[in-house]
């Protein structure tokens, strides 16, 4: 069995676990992807919260695993010494992996001042950001070049969304400490539905999750989520990392809670996307729509982007149905307060 697909399955699973505080989330993520984290120099990690008045990017943690306890304030000097900042429209980007080698192709000096503040060759980028820069992002240096083959591309876009879905959800229930175990007199979490995993049968419900086809879409979710983190995921990792992906790209998450006797039960809480993550949209739209509501042509995105200018107006029409926009000036101006100012991404 592949150890770093292994890996993967844990971290998405720790993406989602509320049962650690806020000091604790963070740690335990880069614990359970050790493995994939480390390639011998550690890492260094923070969590990002949006940005401050000027359009500075704000940081709320920091967190190392391995390595120097220091690391991620030698990144952050290296980067401030070359004059580089987090560019603000790494959020619109596909999420996932980039290395410092391949992004920074056209300033070997940043590479440089790398190697020189923190010992490394390269550096590999993971991020799981939303479009106003909240989530987290992960700095893993490297003694040597790295290379991603196509597969672990995807491996990583898949993994980052599960990280990006898991923080939001936290977000939204505004976790100020650790998610104890209580016995089972109310649906916990400010949930729509407790699912009893021994049978997959409902404990309680309220709203739309009593709506039969709802209930049973909620049931089939929960069953290919325990699936996707028990059988398919030893078998085939990374089928279960995009099946477990599918199933909680909608309205609601699935998480483990137990109750104060120990008893494991599947709670459904509202993590709705909103306009952080608007409706879905796929990682391309995104991109083209963040752009876009920079006040960029068609032409110009289509060169940013290497794609064509027909595919360009694709994507911004899909963006603007999903949406409920007609027009473009309509959705720059549903999308222009998320993406921050055009100035900053010139």
């Amino acid at each position: 069995m592949d150890p770093l697909a292994t890996a993967a399955i844990d971290v998405a699973g720790a993406a989602y676990d509320l049962r650690l505080g806020p000091r604790e989330w963070l740690p335990n993520l880069l614990e359970k992807g050790a493995p994939l984290f480390d390639r011998g120099l550690g890492c260094a990690a923070a969590i990002w919260a949006g940005c401050s008045a000027d359009q500075q990017p704000m940081v709320a943690q920091l967190s190392v695993r391995a390595g120097e306890p220091d690391l991620g304030l030698m990144f952050a000097r290296a980067a401030r010494d070359v004059g580089m900042r987090l560019p603000q429209t790494l959020a619109a980007r596909d999420a996932g992996a980039r290395t410092a080698s391949e992004t920074n192709a056209e300033s070997p000096s940043i590479l440089r001042e790398f190697e020189k503040q923190v010992g490394c060759r390269d550096v590999l980028g993971v991020w799981a950001l939303d479009p106003r820069l909240h989530g987290i992002g992960i700095n893993i240096p490297s003694p040597d070049f790295i290379s991603l083959s196509r597969g672990e591309r995807r491996r990583w876009r898949s993994l980052c969304a599960h990280i990006a879905m898991g923080h939001r959800l936290r977000r939204s229930l505004g976790s100020a400490g650790v998610f104890g175990a209580k016995p089972v007199s109310e649906l916990p979490f400010g949930g729509d539905a407790l699912i009893d995993p021994r049978k997959f049968v409902f404990a309680e419900a309220k709203g739309e999750a009593k709506e039969q086809d709802v209930a049973q879409a909620l049931r089939e979710a929960a069953i290919q989520v325990d699936h996707a983190r028990g059988r398919l995921g030893k078998e085939n990792p990374d089928e279960a990392l995009a099946v477990w992906r599918g199933v909680l790209q909608g309205r609601w998450s699935l998480v483990d809670w137990f109750d104060t006797d120990g008893r494991r039960f599947v709670v459904v809480i509202p993590n709705p996307p909103g306009i952080d993550d608007p409706r879905s949209l796929t990682e391309r739209e995104r991109e083209v729509v963040a752009l876009a509501a920079c006040g960029n042509t068609s032409k110009w995105i289509s060169y940013q982007l290497g794609v064509s200018t027909q595919r360009v107006s694709m994507l911004l029409a899909s963006a603007k149905r999903k949406l409920g926009v007609r027009t473009q000036a309509q959705l720059v101006l549903k999308m222009k307060p998320f993406v921050g100012s055009a100035s900053a991404r010139a």
